[in-house]
């Protein structure tokens, strides 16, 4: 199944590509590939019996629904409602291999898998589906294709410096090509091409025909001004949307936080042509001091140009902006929520808004979400090919895991040097909330933000904003 593909229907029978399969051998269980049909040699990734007991059900017979049905009845003693949730990320996470089928096709023993769960009740699904608070494999790869930008944002996360020359890009086309190539062998799904811009990388366009042509679904960030010959070409490989950042509609607004004169109208002209191609427009604007009280506005203009996504991302301070720029205040960031709200009732549906702030308000007291994805299911690349935990400069932290002009996707997700950010030491946390906290250990595996926390606190092992207990 393409991974952009919509997720296999739960109303008919479900079957592993015949890419995969599962086994079990001297007590432990196994993913595996086959060498025919993918064309490489892969090795096999242990995986918890549960795992493999549901995997072998997906045989062209049972329905979503069938394997946590058929789990919930074999296993009396795990609650149902936590079978739908490990059954649910099994399909999350597993996606790739997972499809609908009209003829049986076993991949797996499910008794043997089921005999090895005999007096064994799982708790969580992070638990199960993932090893140590992290899956077997990347299911996304976000590129920072360059850190050089034709903008100069004043709110810049990555302090990206203005030029349309990425001279900091220095992984190859071929190496770049078959780091992806092996992302998507392994079962990832998205590869998220992010900046600085982009787009100035000269063989971008074969690139990304190169993700698409491998089933891989493409999340493009871009700011940069587009020519219609340039959208045309990007229609015609077959790129289905694009996320852009237009901050305001309003000109003086969003020049200011581009710090770029005239980059409204280039935007609002390559949105205009992006839609006339039949590409589906995620605009992504930052909401600042500057442009929080023009929402109305924004989004009424952007239904005009026949956009209907928007995801705003509520700005805060951090130790790589340009300039000096107050953060919104609690009660301004309630305000937008409300307003946010308001739109999406008024727009019957025919609009899709999203705001960041609800995502950390739904970290505080809950277990089981994961903070930050970097390393859990998420391979950040820099643009020399270094492979992190986070691409943001946080002082006192080395976020470097492996080098991918050298070692493979495997080697790197492998690398121990990913436990140094989920196997902590309280005495780090000492002098803070976390060092004597019930909730350590939780923390350690939700994969905290090391970012978000040392903007708090101006130290990097410190509660986050996300703390389970609301302690911020």
């Amino acid at each position: 199944m393409e991974a952009a593909a919509p997720m296999p229907s739960s109303s008919v029978g479900l079957s592993l590509s015949e890419k995969v399969g599962v086994y079990h051998s001297d007590g432990r269980s196994f993913f595996c590939y086959n060498k025919e049909r993918i064309g490489r040699a892969y090795d096999p990734i242990e995986i918890h019996p549960l795992v493999g007991a549901a995997l072998s059900l997906f045989d062209g017979l049972h329905t979503r629904g069938d394997v946590v049905d058929r789990l919930t009845q074999d296993l009396p003693s795990t609650p149902r409602k936590d079978i739908e949730e490990i059954v649910s990320d099994i399909f999350t996470c597993y996606r790739k291999f997972i499809m609908n089928h009209n003829t049986v096709a076993p991949r797996g023993d499910y008794s043997e898998f089921l005999n090895m769960l005999d007096g064994y009740r799982p708790h969580r699904s992070i638990d199960v589906v993932f090893k140590n608070g992290r899956f077997h494999f990347p299911l996304r790869l976000r590129w920072v294709v360059t850190n050089y930008c034709t903008r100069r944002c004043i709110y810049c996360y990555q302090n990206a410096r203005r030029s349309d020359d990425p001279i900091d890009s220095t992984i190859s086309t071929e190496r770049i090509k078959a780091l992806f190539q092996e992302a998507s062998d392994l079962g990832a799904t998205e590869i998220h091409l992010t900046g600085g811009e982009p787009f100035i990388r000269k063989d971008i366009y074969d690139i990304l025909t190169f993700i698409i042509e491998l089933g891989l679904r493409p999340v493009v960030f871009t700011k940069l001004s587009f020519s219609p010959s340039d959208v045309a070409r990007l229609a015609s490989m077959g790129l289905k949307e694009i996320f852009v950042s237009l901050d305001s509609f309003n000109s003086r607004v969003a020049d200011k936080l581009t710090g770029t004169k005239g980059s409204c109208e280039e935007l609002i002209s390559s949105l205009r042509l992006f839609v006339q191609h039949g590409i589906e427009v995620v605009l992504s604007p930052v909401i600042t001091s500057y442009n929080y009280e023009d929402l109305d506005l924004y989004v009424s203009s952007a239904r005009d140009l026949g956009i209907s996504r928007i995801n705003f991302t509520i700005y805060r301070d951090n130790t790589q902006r340009v300039a000096a720029l107050p953060s919104l205040s609690k009660s301004q960031i309630e305000g937008i929520e409300t307003t946010v709200d308001g739109l999406n009732a008024s727009a019957q549906g025919a609009m899709r808004l999203f705001v960041d702030s609800r995502n950390l308000r739904n970290f505080i007291g809950n277990e089981d979400i994961v903070i930050c994805p970097g390393g859990v299911t998420l391979l950040i690349i820099l643009p020399n090919g270094a492979a992190v935990r986070c691409d943001k400069a946080v002082r006192g932290v080395d976020f470097f895991i492996g080098d991918l002009q050298r070692h493979s996707v495997s080697e790197v997700w492998k690398a121990p040097k990913w436990d140094e950010f989920i196997v902590l030491d309280p005495e780090k946390f000492r002098g803070t909330t976390c060092y004597d906290c019930e909730k350590f250990q939780v923390c350690n595996l939700r994969n905290r933000c090391f970012f978000e926390a040392f903007n708090l606190h101006q130290k990097v092992y410190s509660p986050g904003p996300e703390c389970l207990l609301g302690a911020i």
